[in-house]
């Protein structure tokens, strides 16, 4: 899933697949990986949002979506 918040992509990710039911009728397949495969596919201009529509959800902006690809070196 994808959204524009601000004119910033942001790719969706859920720490599990139950949570994904929500948008089950509008995306009705999803993809289980590990996140840090996740984080290194995600385009270096677009942020993440984890478990959009949920109390434990946050976002991270591309750039602070940089530092911790650069932080935990994960390439």
């Amino acid at each position: 899933m994808v959204f524009n918040k601000n004119k910033v992509e942001i790719i969706a990710i859920f720490t599990s697949k139950n949570r994904t039911a929500l948008y089950s009728e509008e995306f009705p397949y999803c993809l289980s990986i590990q996140g840090k495969e996740a984080i290194k596919r995600i385009q270096s201009s677009s942020g993440l949002v984890l478990n959009p529509a949920y109390d434990k959800g946050f976002d991270i902006s591309p750039e602070g979506l940089s530092k911790i690809i650069r932080d935990f070196s994960i390439s």
